[in-house]
C-alpha cells in the first residue's frame, strides 16, 4: 500500500494505482508488518507568545490495518512493538 494524498489528507492506493482506503488521514507513515500509523483529525491554534503559535491536535491517532480499521488507537500503541498483539 502507497499513501496517496488529496486536498490536504492521505489514503492509499495499491501498486497498480487503485484506490484501497479513500483519503482522510491528517499524516500517516508506511505499513509495517500489515499495519500504519495514522492520524485523522485536524490542527487547531490553541495561542499565540510572540511570533509563536501554540498548535493542538484534535482527532485519533492509532494503527490502521490494509482495509484502514483501526487495530490500536493509543498513543502508547505507537510505541508498542507490531508484533505484540
Amino acid at each position: 500500500m502507497i499513501p496517496s494524498a488529496a486536498e490536504d489528507v492521505w489514503g492509499f492506493v495499491d501498486k497498480t494505482g487503485a484506490m484501497r482506503i479513500k483519503p482522510q488521514y491528517y499524516s500517516t507513515e508506511k505499513f509495517v508488518n500489515g499495519q500504519c500509523w495514522v492520524s485523522i483529525g485536524v490542527l487547531r491554534a490553541v495561542g499565540r507568545h510572540g511570533s509563536v503559535i501554540k498548535v493542538s491536535f484534535l482527532g485519533k491517532h492509532g494503527y490502521i490495518d490494509k482495509t484502514g480499521r483501526f487495530t490500536k488507537t493509543s498513543a502508547k500503541a505507537r510505541y508498542a512493538h507490531l508484533n505484540d498483539d
